[in-house]
């Protein structure tokens, strides 16, 4: 006779097994599905979809917000951002009331509170409702467990834009990448030509993450973006089609001459299109110093001489005190957000030298302490002005050096 355990671990072994049979399945499954997959969810997007986003992941949300506002062009109001659920029922009956198909994406754990029961409960009043939980689990048994609860799919953290863009794979060039268009164009990889839309796949590289680095990097970079042929899947490489320096120089150009045309959500709350007036040229550049702070702490003195000088020629133009007297709560918002980054510069250099780099190369301890006294003596009379959050970090990058056992060794002691 074989005793209940034997019969437990046998059971046990053969619901692994299929657990582990279906995911290759699906996996399968989803690698011929590639290509259309990426189509299918901005037709749904199109076609009353919205996507529902409950989440206090600040990283998670710009990044999803990023994919589908800016790289996939959506409208913002397809897109609704909680950090609660207390009003999620509410939100999913009264889309559903107005004949919208909505997509969940959920945190599996939100205030230390576990959502699965929640999630059985909207699945089973809304069958039509699509659920993805995000989680940083990735046992098979619990992600059974959670199909079982009614979840659709799941996206297990850290995510880059990678690993999102798998599944919204669709990106609009934009309009100004003239030489990108004509030889997408020439070489036959529009996927659709009218809204200069391609197929990207788009390789990220994950580093380590600092909380203390100045810069506050998601720890994440661009290795690779190629543009795939719509037909034979053929990579064209070589092009620069997100990110680019050269057309957020121009973008920045546009906004404070009041050409650019688009919308923005200002503080998450407030949907501006256009710029045709002062204070909508604020929110935009207030907006576009957020979403780009931490690039602009990293890039070269040139380019970012270039953006100040656009920059300083519209926010402290004589001609235009007048006006933003007007509004001086915003203007001073967007001075502040400014100021920030231009402190924050001379701060991430003094990170660079506690790491014994110095303008991309590598130098002696000598020079680190010889660059990292010079910048000091500089800073003497400008740190009163510093933000706070920034002279702790100058106090934590010297007592950083001091700390170094062989620069105390050779040098001090």
């Amino acid at each position: 006779m074989v005793d209940d355990s034997a019969k437990s671990g046998l059971a046990k072994r053969i619901q692994v097994r299929q657990i582990k049979q279906t995911m290759e399945k699906t996996v399968a499954e989803s690698k011929n599905q590639d290509k259309s997959y990426g189509e299918a969810v901005i037709e749904y997007l199109r076609d009353n979809g919205q996507i529902i986003c409950i989440s206090d992941d600040n990283a998670f949300i710009d990044l999803l917000r990023e994919v589908v506002c800016t790289r996939l062009k959506m409208p913002t109001g397809c897109l609704t951002i909680s950090s609660n659920a207390d009003m999620l029922l509410h939100t999913v009956r009264q889309m559903i009331s107005t004949k919208n198909a909505p997509l969940l994406l959920i945190e599996q754990t939100l205030r230390n509170r576990d959502m699965t029961y929640l999630l059985r409960q909207l699945k089973n009043g809304f069958p039509e409702l699509w659920i993805i939980i995000v989680t940083h689990e990735t046992n098979k048994q619990r992600f059974v467990l959670l199909h079982e609860s009614g979840v659709d799919n799941c996206i297990v953290k850290p995510i880059g834009v990678q690993a999102l863009l798998e599944k919204i794979a669709l990106v609009a060039v934009d309009e100004d990448q003239e030489e990108a268009l004509d030889i997408i164009d020439r070489d036959g990889f529009f996927l659709d030509k009218s809204r200069r839309v391609v197929i990207m796949r788009i390789t990220y590289r994950q580093h380590r993450f600092d909380s203390s680095n100045v810069r506050q990097d998601r720890a994440l970079s661009v290795v690779e973006q190629e543009v795939l042929h719509p037909l034979t899947g053929e990579p064209l490489r070589g092009l620069n089609i997100i990110k680019d320096a050269s057309n957020m120089f121009l973008r920045l150009n546009d906004i404070v001459r009041g050409e650019f045309t688009g919308r923005i959500v200002y503080k998450r709350t407030e949907v501006v299109e256009n710029t045709d007036t002062d204070e909508k040229r604020l929110k935009f550049l207030y907006t576009w110093l957020t979403k780009h702070q931490r690039r602009m702490i990293s890039y070269s003195d040139e380019f970012f001489a270039n953006v100040s000088k656009v920059l300083s020629g519209y926010l402290f133009e004589p001609d235009n005190a007048e006006t933003f007297d007007s509004m001086r709560d915003l203007y001073q918002e967007v001075c502040t957000r400014f100021s920030y980054i231009q402190q924050a510069r001379r701060v991430r250099i003094l990170e660079d030298i506690c790491q014994r780099t110095f303008k991309g190369a590598r130098i002696t301890y000598r020079q680190m302490m010889r660059e990292a006294v010079d910048l000091l003596n500089e800073l003497k009379f400008e740190i009163v002005n510093f933000f706070p959050a920034l002279v702790d970090d100058i106090i934590e990058c010297v007592e950083k050096i001091l700390r170094d056992r062989y620069l105390r060794r050779n040098y001090l002691d």
